[in-house]
């Protein structure tokens, strides 16, 4: 019995060595492609920024960091617009503080104010929020949290009502306290080297996964034990930060853009696309025909026509309290 043990122990510590080992060479392959701000609770967060005009604000999903908006809207947007894609708490280079409790309800709201306040030490003052999957959750919550400080919504095929995802039960194992470490560390590391290609095809699905990600989008940094938790934590937090905030939709004044693609399997626009614009007064809903999930990068020209449009009924609301004022 104790020989079995110790094997086992043994090969607990052999797996979380090596996906340390890992973890650090990934870092060492992708460093930070923006800059770091210091948040006043001790965390940090990384963002890109490029070009001048209005503020938008990028906010990835669950399972992504920054590089994926960053290479399918950046360079479209940067054009017109100060750009800034944001690494969410937690994921890429940005840290979580120690007493951050994402298994709560406060989750998303918790990331939300996190934002606002490097958005604030940025001088960003009512940027355009577009964000894609769990990033349109946490987009959501910074409107409802910070209505006087949102120009527009760009939700992106947004998780926005609280739907069980039993599915994701797997993943929720990294974010449960004490466990989910040594899940991340060993068996759910493992697992993820072996399944990465597959998830990236789902998630992408049914549209193929284009060759510029397939190429530069760091895959090995989403298989580090800390982002693999945040993601456990965020899974598990998602629902009750969904419930917790629904009932205030209506209350957002700001244009909101809603756009889903038909074919989604992931976030299915039937219960969170389709609901959203039937509760957010003023808001316009596209669905892409035969789009799946990662509409950005499927329909990068709609994404950007969207936002310029936000961006157009933006300036005519000025325009008229210009007129009234």
């Amino acid at each position: 019995m104790g020989g079995r043990l110790a094997l086992g122990a043994g090969m607990l510590l052999g797996l979380a060595y090596d996906s340390n080992r890992r973890a650090a060479q990934a870092e060492l392959d992708n460093p930070p492609i923006g800059r770091m701000i210091d948040l006043s609770d001790g965390s940090r967060l990384h963002y890109v920024e490029r070009g001048s005009g209005p503020p938008v604000l990028l906010i990835h999903g669950a399972l992504m960091q920054a590089e994926d908006m960053a290479m399918s809207l950046l360079g479209p947007l940067s054009a017109n617009y100060r750009t800034i894609v944001i690494d969410r708490p937690g994921h890429g280079y940005s840290t979580r503080p120690a007493q951050f409790v994402s298994t709560t309800s406060a989750s998303m709201a918790g990331q939300a104010r996190m934002i606002h306040e490097a958005m604030g030490l940025l001088g960003v003052e009512k940027p355009i929020i577009v964000g894609h999957s769990l990033g349109g959750t946490v987009a959501l919550a910074y409107a409802v949290q910070f209505p006087e400080h949102v120009g527009g919504i760009v939700s992106l095929a947004g998780y926005c009502f609280p739907t069980p995802r039993f599915d994701l039960m797997p993943i929720m194992l990294n974010g449960v306290p004490m466990v989910g470490p040594i899940s991340a560390h060993t068996m759910s590391a493992d697992f993820g080297r072996m399944y990465l290609s597959a998830m990236i095809d789902r998630i992408f699905s049914p549209d193929p996964v284009p060759d510029y990600f397939q190429e530069r989008f760091p895959g090995g940094m989403l298989l580090r034990p800390k982002q693999l938790c945040s993601n456990g934590e965020d899974f598990s937090a998602m629902v009750a930060g969904a419930a917790s905030m629904y009932h205030r939709y209506p209350q957002i004044q700001v244009p909101v853009a809603i756009l889903s693609g038909s074919e989604d399997r992931i976030v299915w626009p039937q219960y969170h696309a389709k609901p959203l614009h039937k509760i957010v007064r003023g808001s316009t809903l596209e669905l892409l025909p035969g789009v799946g999930h990662m509409l950005h990068h499927a329909r990068t020209d709609a994404v950007v026509a969207a936002i310029h449009r936000i961006a157009e009924r933006i300036d005519e609301r000025v325009g008229k309290l210009g007129l009234t004022g």
